[in-house]
């Protein structure tokens, strides 16, 4: 049973009922806590960007992110082991070049020195600016497998993995062989946390919970990018083509890797800059409400002074940027935060936004296993973005994928060897 429809579980089901010998049941639903609206409010200018405008970009991690997975517990998740579910994504397609985006390129390079990337996949991920890879998703399961059953608009709403999942009030459906939660980085550590597992002192003192399984790292290592927006005001109207434009600098030499990342946006009126944090030190947890706890999460969140530091620095040099032609001919003048905001106080006041990234909350190590089973339940696994033990220096939406590739790899193994075993003793 794969508990959510989105990207990762789309995948598990896809990959696993490929087998006729295999019956799999996957829960659909919207999950709305993983859909925030990240916005920021100074003075007149009202900025939104919904998370699905940074879900598309296909990137393969660099070495040095799987490296920090495998140093963190992540065992058979190196960069090397990786590569064959990386391949399973291709083609990586690249996008129309829109004037403008090329306009943006050739303004980096000529305002920051940074070469221009004709395919940022081409090798091992590196700085510049260049045009961002469209990443080809895999399509949804085929619903006329008759080994694939498919239930839409069923929320999960409580896991017991000896009985089985509770939908639709007090509908109970049990899996023989695995239960499978994809449902996200903040979405299964609440399907977790409201079924008795996770830490026992929230479970107890601040919900009056049973528990059923003490994992202290459910819920914890919040991660996502950290990340500021400016908006300029276009000269002139823009098509509507996606500008799908990137940069990605290292201020210090001496690093391995790209220490801030941009994207250009835009709409038919304006020209925005997402400016993120690739490597966030920063780290939040995730609770549940003890006054309600069936209601939204609490989401808490610890700003880290590198995070603001370099959030400052990748304004200043967004600004750099969008003074030199031939992008500067874009531009009328900036609408937030607005030009009478320079001092680093005023950059770090102006706000931090996040990306809707979110990743961690059911860390390989902490909470899961190298082969994703949840710590204590031999027939549980994670596999989205929550298993994630640091954040990929990139759009993960390609990682997310990686990870519900070597998922169901790993399912269809275990259950190859149990038929073997089985099989093994009718013989004898």
């Amino acid at each position: 049973m794969i508990i959510g429809g989105g990207t990762a579980g789309s995948v598990v089901a896809s990959r696993l009922s490929a087998d006729p010998d295999v019956r799999v049941c996957l829960l659909k639903t919207e999950f709305d806590y993983d859909d925030p609206i990240m916005s920021q409010m100074r003075g007149n200018s009202y900025v939104r960007h919904s998370r699905a405008s940074f879900r598309d970009c296909g990137f393969l991690p660099p070495p040095d992110d799987f490296a920090a997975w495998v140093a963190a517990g992540a065992t058979g998740w190196s960069y090397d082991e990786m590569l064959p579910y990386w391949d399973r994504l291709s083609p990586v397609a690249v996008r129309d070049r829109s004037p403008l985006a090329e306009d943006f390129v050739a303004a980096c390079r000529t305002a920051l020195g940074v070469p221009i990337r004709d395919d940022f996949n081409d090798g091992p991920f590196t700085d510049g600016a260049g045009f961002l890879p469209g990443l080809v998703v895999p399509p949804s399961p085929d619903r006329d497998r008759p080994n694939l059953t498919i239930l839409d608009e069923t929320r999960a709403e409580h896991l017991d993995p000896g009985r089985g999942v509770t939908v639709r009030g007090d509908q109970l459906i049990r899996a023989r062989h695995e239960y499978v939660l994809c449902a996200g980085a903040i979405s299964t550590p609440i399907l977790l946390l409201r079924s008795g597992i996770g830490p026992a002192a929230h479970l107890e003192n601040d919900l009056g919970f049973e528990v059923r399984a003490d994992l202290p790292g459910v819920g914890e290592h919040l991660l996502d990018h950290p990340a500021s927006v400016i908006v300029w005001e276009a000269a002139r109207p823009i098509p509507e083509a996606d500008a799908a434009a990137g940069l990605f600098v290292r201020r210090d030499p001496a690093l391995t890797g790209h220490d801030l990342a941009f994207q250009l946006r835009q709409t038919p009126e304006e020209i925005a800059l997402t400016a993120a944090v690739p490597r966030p030190r920063a780290a939040g947890r995730l609770r549940l409400s003890g006054a309600d706890p069936w209601g939204k999460p609490v989401l808490e969140q610890h700003p880290d002074s590198y995070d603001e530091r370099t959030l400052v620095d990748g304004m200043r040099l967004a600004r750099e940027v969008a003074v030199t032609e031939p992008f500067a001919s874009w531009i009328t003048r900036e609408i937030a935060p607005g030009p009478d905001l320079r001092g680093d106080e005023e950059l770090t006041a102006y706000g931090r936004a996040a990306l809707g990234r979110t990743a961690g909350t059911c860390r390989i190590g902490a909470v899961v296993d190298p082969e994703l089973r949840l710590h204590g339940f031999d027939n549980v696994r994670i596999a989205d973005a929550s298993v994630f033990p640091e954040m990929p220096s990139v759009n993960p939406a390609a990682t997310v994928l990686m990870v519900a590739e070597r998922a169901a790899d790993l399912i269809s193994e275990s259950f190859a060897g149990e038929k073997g075993r089985k099989k093994e003793g009718e013989q004898r």
